[in-house]
């Protein structure tokens, strides 16, 4: 319903479906609420939303993703959630550190570390970066340019 696929679009729909399946702990429901809310894609933004939803990610396999988010929260004192850069620093390394290919904590790893005098720290983030392609490349130099 949220893209129209094979059905006429409705996005109230893809909400309501959305939000059902977050009550039975479907990971990728789950996942896919949190994006939407975070950037605000064709929603409104509800950054206390994720920060419900990251929480209770943290019972799921695989939460890689939603420490992004939980990083980005805590980055920007998003959502009720405290500004707290040092607790974001840890979401992002724990992200980065899982296969280092991670594009949004390489880039945000940059800026902390760019703002931290922490050369020698962000350098390590380059080489595996470029090992995982251009697109990685460019959004953490994207990432810079705005912060």
């Amino acid at each position: 319903y949220f893209h129209g696929h094979g059905v006429p679009k409705n996005r109230q729909r893809a909400m309501a479906l959305y939000q059902d399946a977050v009550r039975t702990k479907n990971r990728e429901s789950c996942f896919t609420l949190t994006q939407m809310l975070y950037h605000g894609w064709r929603v409104p933004i509800n950054h206390q939303e994720v920060a419900r939803l990251c929480e209770l990610a943290t019972q799921l396999p695989h939460a890689q993703e939603f420490l992004f988010y939980t990083g980005l929260l805590n980055y920007f004192g998003y959502g009720g959630v405290e500004k707290n850069v040092d607790v974001a620093r840890e979401h992002f390394e724990t992200v980065y550190g899982d296969n280092n290919s991670h594009a949004g904590a390489i880039a945000c790893l940059s800026a902390i570390y760019t703002r931290a005098g922490a050369d020698d720290q962000r350098q390590q983030l380059f080489d595996p970066a470029n090992k995982t392609g251009p697109i990685n490349s460019l959004a953490l130099l994207k990432f810079e340019w705005v912060n």
